[in-house]
Protein backbone atom coordinates (compact mmCIF):
# COMPACT_ATOMS: atom_id res chain seq x y z
CA UNK A 1 0.00 0.00 0.00
CA UNK A 2 1.26 3.54 -0.99
CA UNK A 3 2.10 5.70 1.50
CA UNK A 4 -0.10 8.84 2.61
CA UNK A 5 1.32 12.17 1.55
CA UNK A 6 1.39 13.27 5.85
CA UNK A 7 3.70 10.50 5.89
CA UNK A 8 6.38 12.56 4.10
CA UNK A 9 8.72 15.33 5.81
CA UNK A 10 7.86 18.49 5.97
CA UNK A 11 9.55 20.99 3.69
CA UNK A 12 8.67 24.49 4.50
CA UNK A 13 10.41 25.44 1.02
CA UNK A 14 8.61 23.32 -1.55
CA UNK A 15 6.11 24.21 -3.11
CA UNK A 16 3.40 22.05 -3.38
CA UNK A 17 2.30 21.08 -6.59
CA UNK A 18 4.99 22.25 -8.80
CA UNK A 19 8.84 20.66 -9.89
CA UNK A 20 11.88 21.48 -7.71
CA UNK A 21 13.63 24.16 -7.42
CA UNK A 22 16.93 23.90 -10.15
CA UNK A 23 20.19 23.76 -8.55
CA UNK A 24 22.05 26.95 -9.11
CA UNK A 25 24.73 26.81 -12.05
CA UNK A 26 28.54 27.46 -11.11
CA UNK A 27 29.76 31.17 -12.21
CA UNK A 28 31.23 30.97 -15.92
CA UNK A 29 34.98 31.88 -16.51
CA UNK A 30 35.85 35.07 -18.27
CA UNK A 31 36.89 35.21 -21.80
CA UNK A 32 38.36 38.70 -23.80
CA UNK A 33 34.90 39.29 -25.60
CA UNK A 34 32.84 38.92 -22.17
CA UNK A 35 33.02 39.75 -18.35
CA UNK A 36 32.80 37.01 -15.77
CA UNK A 37 29.05 35.91 -14.84
CA UNK A 38 27.05 33.74 -13.49
CA UNK A 39 24.09 31.76 -14.35
CA UNK A 40 20.63 33.61 -12.95
CA UNK A 41 19.09 31.26 -11.00
CA UNK A 42 15.73 30.88 -9.53
CA UNK A 43 14.79 31.39 -5.73
CA UNK A 44 12.17 30.54 -3.49
CA UNK A 45 8.29 31.39 -4.79
CA UNK A 46 10.34 31.67 -8.19
CA UNK A 47 11.88 34.34 -8.21
CA UNK A 48 14.80 35.11 -10.32
CA UNK A 49 18.48 35.77 -8.44
CA UNK A 50 20.62 38.47 -8.97
CA UNK A 51 23.76 37.47 -11.15
CA UNK A 52 26.91 37.30 -9.40
CA UNK A 53 28.97 40.19 -11.65
CA UNK A 54 26.63 41.86 -13.80
CA UNK A 55 26.31 41.61 -17.69
CA UNK A 56 27.88 44.18 -20.51
CA UNK A 57 25.43 46.48 -21.12
CA UNK A 58 24.63 47.43 -24.50
CA UNK A 59 26.00 50.35 -26.22
CA UNK A 60 23.33 52.62 -27.29
CA UNK A 61 25.11 53.39 -30.21
CA UNK A 62 26.76 50.56 -32.75
CA UNK A 63 30.22 50.25 -32.54
CA UNK A 64 31.07 51.86 -36.13
CA UNK A 65 28.28 53.42 -38.59
CA UNK A 66 27.99 52.50 -41.75
CA UNK A 67 31.02 54.58 -43.77
CA UNK A 68 32.38 55.64 -40.43
CA UNK A 69 35.81 53.62 -39.65
CA UNK A 70 37.00 53.05 -36.85
CA UNK A 71 39.76 55.47 -35.49
CA UNK A 72 42.86 55.09 -36.53
CA UNK A 73 41.37 52.74 -39.38
CA UNK A 74 42.01 53.96 -43.13
CA UNK A 75 38.20 53.86 -44.47
CA UNK A 76 35.76 55.88 -46.31
CA UNK A 77 33.44 58.42 -45.25
CA UNK A 78 30.73 59.75 -47.52
CA UNK A 79 32.40 58.02 -50.47
CA UNK A 80 35.66 59.47 -49.73
CA UNK A 81 38.83 58.06 -48.95
CA UNK A 82 39.68 58.60 -45.21
CA UNK A 83 43.17 58.08 -43.14
CA UNK A 84 46.51 58.10 -44.90
CA UNK A 85 46.71 56.06 -48.13
CA UNK A 86 49.60 54.08 -48.78
CA UNK A 87 50.53 52.71 -52.90
CA UNK A 88 51.11 49.40 -53.81
CA UNK A 89 54.53 48.56 -54.78
CA UNK A 90 55.00 47.28 -58.41
CA UNK A 91 54.72 43.94 -57.13
CA UNK A 92 51.37 44.01 -55.96
CA UNK A 93 52.21 44.60 -52.24
CA UNK A 94 51.92 47.67 -50.01
CA UNK A 95 55.47 48.50 -48.24
CA UNK A 96 55.78 49.60 -45.21
CA UNK A 97 56.87 53.55 -44.84
CA UNK A 98 59.95 54.46 -44.84
CA UNK A 99 60.96 51.49 -47.56
CA UNK A 100 61.66 52.18 -51.19
CA UNK A 101 59.46 51.18 -53.70
CA UNK A 102 56.39 52.39 -52.45
CA UNK A 103 54.60 55.89 -51.00
CA UNK A 104 53.23 56.68 -47.58
CA UNK A 105 51.48 59.60 -47.67
CA UNK A 106 52.60 62.58 -49.90
CA UNK A 107 56.38 61.34 -49.82
CA UNK A 108 57.97 59.72 -52.37
CA UNK A 109 60.73 57.24 -51.92
CA UNK A 110 64.72 58.20 -51.87
CA UNK A 111 66.08 58.36 -55.00
CA UNK A 112 68.52 54.92 -55.44
CA UNK A 113 72.37 55.43 -54.68
CA UNK A 114 73.02 53.63 -57.76
CA UNK A 115 72.85 53.36 -61.22
CA UNK A 116 73.32 50.19 -63.62
CA UNK A 117 74.54 50.76 -66.91
CA UNK A 118 75.85 48.30 -69.05
CA UNK A 119 75.38 45.21 -66.73
CA UNK A 120 77.68 47.35 -64.13
CA UNK A 121 76.70 49.77 -61.34
CA UNK A 122 78.31 52.71 -60.77
CA UNK A 123 77.49 55.19 -58.24
CA UNK A 124 76.04 58.54 -59.44
CA UNK A 125 78.77 61.20 -58.90
CA UNK A 126 77.63 64.53 -56.88
CA UNK A 127 78.45 67.49 -58.71
CA UNK A 128 78.88 69.87 -55.81
CA UNK A 129 82.13 70.78 -55.47
CA UNK A 130 82.49 70.82 -51.14
CA UNK A 131 81.96 66.98 -51.40
CA UNK A 132 84.61 64.61 -51.33
CA UNK A 133 82.90 62.44 -54.47
CA UNK A 134 84.08 65.86 -56.53
CA UNK A 135 87.33 65.51 -55.98
CA UNK A 136 87.77 61.75 -56.54
CA UNK A 137 87.00 61.47 -59.69
CA UNK A 138 90.50 63.17 -60.30
CA UNK A 139 92.48 60.99 -58.42
CA UNK A 140 90.94 57.65 -59.58
CA UNK A 141 93.79 56.37 -61.77
CA UNK A 142 95.84 53.51 -61.32
CA UNK A 143 99.76 53.16 -60.75
CA UNK A 144 100.32 51.98 -64.37
CA UNK A 145 98.73 55.09 -65.45
CA UNK A 146 100.45 57.90 -63.43
CA UNK A 147 103.71 55.67 -64.06
CA UNK A 148 103.15 55.81 -68.60
CA UNK A 149 102.15 59.43 -68.29
CA UNK A 150 105.81 60.27 -66.08
CA UNK A 151 107.33 58.14 -68.99
CA UNK A 152 106.19 59.70 -71.64
CA UNK A 153 106.95 63.42 -70.30
CA UNK A 154 110.38 62.63 -70.66
CA UNK A 155 109.96 62.46 -74.36
CA UNK A 156 109.34 66.28 -75.45
CA UNK A 157 107.61 64.59 -79.00
CA UNK A 158 105.49 62.20 -77.46
CA UNK A 159 101.80 63.49 -76.55
CA UNK A 160 100.18 61.94 -73.43
CA UNK A 161 97.04 59.63 -73.53
CA UNK A 162 94.71 62.06 -72.21
CA UNK A 163 95.15 64.50 -75.33
CA UNK A 164 95.58 61.91 -77.89
CA UNK A 165 91.84 61.77 -78.60
CA UNK A 166 91.56 65.75 -78.92
CA UNK A 167 90.96 66.40 -82.65
CA UNK A 168 91.17 70.32 -82.94
CA UNK A 169 88.97 72.00 -85.78
CA UNK A 170 89.19 75.73 -86.10
CA UNK A 171 85.88 77.53 -86.44
CA UNK A 172 85.40 79.97 -89.67
CA UNK A 173 85.41 83.08 -87.95
CA UNK A 174 88.89 85.36 -87.30
CA UNK A 175 89.37 84.39 -83.65
CA UNK A 176 88.38 81.12 -81.83
CA UNK A 177 85.17 81.96 -80.85
CA UNK A 178 83.55 79.13 -82.60
CA UNK A 179 86.61 76.63 -82.18
CA UNK A 180 85.50 72.99 -80.94
CA UNK A 181 86.70 70.06 -80.39
CA UNK A 182 86.22 66.94 -81.82
CA UNK A 183 86.90 64.26 -78.93
CA UNK A 184 84.87 61.18 -78.25
CA UNK A 185 83.47 62.39 -74.91
CA UNK A 186 82.26 58.50 -74.23
CA UNK A 187 85.89 56.62 -74.59
CA UNK A 188 88.21 59.55 -73.69
CA UNK A 189 91.20 59.25 -71.84
CA UNK A 190 90.52 61.56 -68.72
CA UNK A 191 93.69 63.16 -67.13
CA UNK A 192 93.98 62.89 -62.99
CA UNK A 193 96.11 65.12 -60.20
CA UNK A 194 97.42 62.29 -58.66
CA UNK A 195 100.14 62.04 -60.76
CA UNK A 196 100.61 66.44 -60.70
CA UNK A 197 99.94 66.38 -56.80
CA UNK A 198 102.75 64.14 -55.77
CA UNK A 199 105.13 64.77 -58.66
CA UNK A 200 105.30 68.35 -57.01
CA UNK A 201 105.37 66.95 -53.53
CA UNK A 202 108.15 65.05 -53.97
CA UNK A 203 109.62 67.31 -55.45
CA UNK A 204 109.70 70.31 -53.27
CA UNK A 205 110.86 67.69 -50.66
CA UNK A 206 114.12 66.42 -52.36
CA UNK A 207 115.06 70.10 -52.84
CA UNK A 208 114.82 70.47 -49.00
CA UNK A 209 116.84 67.31 -48.79
CA UNK A 210 119.78 67.69 -51.15
CA UNK A 211 119.95 71.41 -50.32
CA UNK A 212 121.06 69.93 -46.98
CA UNK A 213 123.13 67.46 -48.03
CA UNK A 214 124.93 69.49 -50.18
CA UNK A 215 125.46 72.55 -47.58
CA UNK A 216 126.51 69.61 -45.59
CA UNK A 217 129.12 68.64 -47.94
CA UNK A 218 130.59 72.13 -48.45
CA UNK A 219 130.80 72.54 -44.82
CA UNK A 220 132.85 69.97 -44.81
CA UNK A 221 134.95 70.75 -47.13
CA UNK A 222 135.80 74.27 -45.75
CA UNK A 223 137.97 74.70 -43.08
CA UNK A 224 137.42 77.90 -42.49
CA UNK A 225 134.12 78.42 -40.58
CA UNK A 226 133.18 79.56 -37.64
CA UNK A 227 129.76 78.56 -36.37
CA UNK A 228 128.01 74.55 -36.04
CA UNK A 229 126.55 73.70 -39.51
CA UNK A 230 122.59 72.97 -38.90
CA UNK A 231 119.67 72.16 -41.20
CA UNK A 232 117.91 74.27 -42.77
CA UNK A 233 114.32 73.86 -42.94
CA UNK A 234 113.48 77.41 -45.06
CA UNK A 235 114.63 75.57 -48.00
CA UNK A 236 111.74 72.82 -48.12
CA UNK A 237 109.17 75.83 -46.82
CA UNK A 238 110.18 77.86 -49.88
CA UNK A 239 110.64 75.15 -52.40
CA UNK A 240 107.32 73.68 -51.63
CA UNK A 241 105.73 77.37 -52.00
CA UNK A 242 107.70 78.19 -55.30
CA UNK A 243 106.54 74.86 -56.92
CA UNK A 244 103.22 74.59 -55.82
CA UNK A 245 102.26 78.31 -56.91
CA UNK A 246 104.14 77.43 -60.05
CA UNK A 247 102.48 74.22 -61.20
CA UNK A 248 98.43 74.73 -59.88
CA UNK A 249 98.74 78.66 -59.77
CA UNK A 250 100.31 79.76 -63.38
CA UNK A 251 98.54 77.00 -64.41
CA UNK A 252 95.15 78.36 -63.71
CA UNK A 253 96.48 81.39 -65.07
CA UNK A 254 96.82 80.22 -68.47
CA UNK A 255 93.94 78.15 -68.69
CA UNK A 256 91.86 81.36 -67.70
CA UNK A 257 93.96 83.53 -70.99
CA UNK A 258 93.17 80.05 -73.12
CA UNK A 259 89.44 80.30 -72.01
CA UNK A 260 89.37 84.07 -72.51
CA UNK A 261 90.21 83.67 -75.76
CA UNK A 262 87.40 80.12 -76.21
CA UNK A 263 89.79 77.66 -76.30
CA UNK A 264 88.74 73.88 -75.80
CA UNK A 265 90.69 72.63 -72.75
CA UNK A 266 89.74 71.86 -69.80
CA UNK A 267 91.34 72.92 -66.84
CA UNK A 268 92.62 69.57 -65.31
CA UNK A 269 94.05 69.01 -68.97
CA UNK A 270 96.46 72.14 -68.06
CA UNK A 271 96.89 71.06 -64.47
CA UNK A 272 97.97 67.54 -65.56
CA UNK A 273 100.33 68.88 -68.49
CA UNK A 274 102.14 71.18 -65.97
CA UNK A 275 102.13 68.93 -63.44
CA UNK A 276 103.88 65.63 -64.91
CA UNK A 277 106.34 67.94 -67.14
CA UNK A 278 108.35 68.73 -63.79
CA UNK A 279 108.64 64.59 -63.46
CA UNK A 280 112.37 65.36 -65.30
CA UNK A 281 113.28 67.59 -62.08
CA UNK A 282 112.95 64.82 -59.44
CA UNK A 283 116.04 62.19 -61.04
CA UNK A 284 117.69 65.63 -61.45
CA UNK A 285 117.45 66.81 -58.41
CA UNK A 286 119.05 63.60 -57.35
CA UNK A 287 121.75 63.44 -59.35
CA UNK A 288 122.46 66.87 -58.11
CA UNK A 289 123.79 65.80 -55.06
CA UNK A 290 127.09 64.89 -56.79
CA UNK A 291 129.23 68.05 -55.79
CA UNK A 292 130.44 68.39 -58.95
CA UNK A 293 129.63 71.86 -60.28
CA UNK A 294 129.44 71.33 -64.32
CA UNK A 295 127.15 67.77 -63.75
CA UNK A 296 124.91 69.72 -61.72
CA UNK A 297 124.66 72.82 -64.79
CA UNK A 298 124.39 70.16 -67.13
CA UNK A 299 121.78 68.41 -65.21
CA UNK A 300 119.48 71.44 -64.93
CA UNK A 301 119.78 72.76 -68.48
CA UNK A 302 118.97 69.54 -69.79
CA UNK A 303 115.99 68.93 -67.56
CA UNK A 304 114.62 72.46 -68.28
CA UNK A 305 115.01 71.89 -71.94
CA UNK A 306 113.28 68.76 -71.68
CA UNK A 307 110.02 69.95 -70.08
CA UNK A 308 110.15 73.07 -71.45
CA UNK A 309 110.02 71.50 -74.95
CA UNK A 310 107.08 69.22 -73.93
CA UNK A 311 105.17 72.16 -72.55
CA UNK A 312 105.45 73.45 -76.49
CA UNK A 313 104.57 70.85 -77.99
CA UNK A 314 101.42 69.61 -76.65
CA UNK A 315 100.48 73.19 -76.36
CA UNK A 316 101.37 74.52 -79.92
CA UNK A 317 99.38 71.94 -81.64
CA UNK A 318 95.90 73.72 -79.97
CA UNK A 319 97.26 77.39 -80.00
CA UNK A 320 98.45 76.88 -83.46
CA UNK A 321 95.19 75.53 -84.86
CA UNK A 322 93.20 78.34 -83.21
CA UNK A 323 94.91 81.63 -81.99
CA UNK A 324 96.37 84.18 -84.32
CA UNK A 325 100.00 84.02 -85.03
CA UNK A 326 100.58 86.99 -82.13
CA UNK A 327 98.75 85.29 -79.51
CA UNK A 328 100.40 81.86 -80.55
CA UNK A 329 103.95 83.49 -79.97
CA UNK A 330 103.16 85.40 -77.10
CA UNK A 331 101.46 82.76 -75.29
CA UNK A 332 104.49 80.40 -76.10
CA UNK A 333 107.19 82.82 -75.36
CA UNK A 334 105.62 83.74 -71.65
CA UNK A 335 105.43 79.75 -70.98
CA UNK A 336 109.15 79.51 -72.11
CA UNK A 337 110.10 82.26 -70.23
CA UNK A 338 109.09 81.10 -66.73
CA UNK A 339 109.82 77.80 -67.12
CA UNK A 340 113.24 78.89 -67.72
CA UNK A 341 113.05 80.96 -64.80
CA UNK A 342 111.66 77.77 -62.69
CA UNK A 343 115.40 75.57 -64.31
CA UNK A 344 117.08 78.20 -63.03
CA UNK A 345 115.97 78.94 -59.73
CA UNK A 346 117.67 75.23 -59.14
CA UNK A 347 121.25 75.98 -59.61
CA UNK A 348 120.99 80.05 -58.56
CA UNK A 349 119.25 79.00 -54.88
CA UNK A 350 118.41 75.54 -53.97
CA UNK A 351 121.19 74.08 -55.25
CA UNK A 352 123.68 77.02 -55.27
CA UNK A 353 126.62 75.89 -53.18
CA UNK A 354 130.39 76.07 -53.47
CA UNK A 355 132.95 73.10 -53.39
Amino acid sequence: MAASRSDEPFDPFKEFGGSPAPVAAPPTAATPFQPAMAQPTTASYGQPAQPYAPMAQPSPQPYAQPNQPFAGVTGTYGGQPSGPQMSPSPTGMVPPAGVPGGTYGSQSPPPPLQQQQGGEIFAQPSMKIWTIEFYQQFFDVTTEVVLNRMRDSLIPTMTPDYMKNHTWVAGTGSLADVATDGQDTANAVKPDLYGPFWICTTLWMLLGIVSNIMSRIEYGRNPNHDKKWTYDFTMASIASLVIYLYCFGFSCILWGVMRFKSLPLSLTDTLCLYGYSMFVFIPITILCAIPISFVQWFLVLMGGGLSTAYLLTNFGKLWKAMLPAQWHLGLSGLVAVLHLLITLSFKFYFLNYSF
